[in-house]
């Protein structure tokens, strides 16, 4: 009935974001027992990136925002676990989306540089307060963590990242300006002609 599927819309969001943090705990777990598995080969960086912009693009609808994946080419493959980097790509871009003003262009880069394939999520929001800067990769980190914050979340998304492409052979770096926004850089190794 109409009176009850609010409810049972209501439930499945919060069981949906139980699962997450579940499954967010779990990888962690994993991470810190060097148990985490990577499947490493070589992958289609724009392709990847394209991938991920697809199954996020919901998540932007929902914030009010646009995904603008700035086209490169002459990108080579990456040595990579594609899960992985799915996995690392959801988590900067849906910390974009909900960091950015509504109706505004987040933008994705791919550029080449030194060996490696940089993949850069610039995001329009408050940015980073410098007192910030130093803890944002730590586990439940989060900027507003009073019960009335706007943006929902565990704090464990970015800690996951760095793990993930610190596993992969990459690394994850950030600029950010307070009142203009952040750009975070996933670096990932080209693979090598042999």
């Amino acid at each position: 009935p109409k009176k009850s599927s609010g409810l049972v819309e209501i439930a499945h969001n919060n069981s949906q974001r139980l699962i997450n943090i579940v499954n967010d705990i779990l990888d962690l777990e994993k991470i810190g027992s060097g148990r985490i598995k990577f499947r490493f080969d070589a992958r289609d960086a724009v392709r990847m990136v394209k991938s991920a912009l697809t199954a996020n693009k919901g998540f932007a609808g929902e914030h009010d925002v646009r995904f603008n994946l700035v086209e490169c080419d002459g990108i080579a493959p990456v040595r990579a676990d594609e899960e992985r980097i799915a996995q690392v790509m959801a988590n900067l871009l849906s910390n974009a989306a909900k960091f950015s003003n509504a109706q505004s262009d987040i933008e994705i880069s791919i550029a080449r540089k030194n060996g490696s394939v940089i993949v850069s999520v610039q995001d329009h929001g408050p940015g980073i307060p410098d007192e910030f800067k130093n803890e944002i990769f730590n586990h439940f980190t989060q900027l507003d963590s009073s019960s009335s914050r706007e943006n929902s979340g565990t704090g464990l998304g970015l800690p996951i990242s760095k793990a993930l492409t610190e596993g992969m052979g990459g690394k994850i770096e950030f600029e950010t300006k307070v009142g203009v926004g952040t750009t975070f850089f996933v670096s990932f190794p080209e693979v090598k002609e042999p």
